[in-house]
């Protein structure tokens, strides 16, 4: 993903907006930052649902696990892993979960 450091919608009402926001370097400085870390809850947020994406169909067509992206659902809570001789009361607990 590539973003660019122009706004592509600017004009001369708003650069002169954002001039006047960022005339102190500290007022700038936060501004970035709050940017950059939007930024990276929104990414993050992205690649949470694709790995949720990829382990369904995964799942669905039977193809092999790619371990990482199984290990970092297991990680945040989203993805429990149930032995074969469990699956049956996995189930039976999921569904439970889900009518609640």
């Amino acid at each position: 993903m590539q973003i660019n450091s122009e706004l592509a919608h600017s004009n001369k009402k708003k650069a002169m907006t954002f001039a006047h926001w960022t005339r102190w370097p500290a007022h700038e400085q936060v501004l970035w930052l709050t940017f950059g870390h939007a930024l990276r809850c929104s990414m993050e947020f992205l690649r949470h649902f694709r790995d949720l994406n990829a382990a369904t169909l995964m799942a669905h067509f039977g193809v092999v696990p790619e371990e990482s992206i199984f290990n970092r659902l297991q990680e945040r809570g989203m993805l429990r892993v149930v032995e074969p001789s469990n699956a049956a009361q996995g189930a039976e607990e999921a569904a439970k979960t889900a009518a609640e």
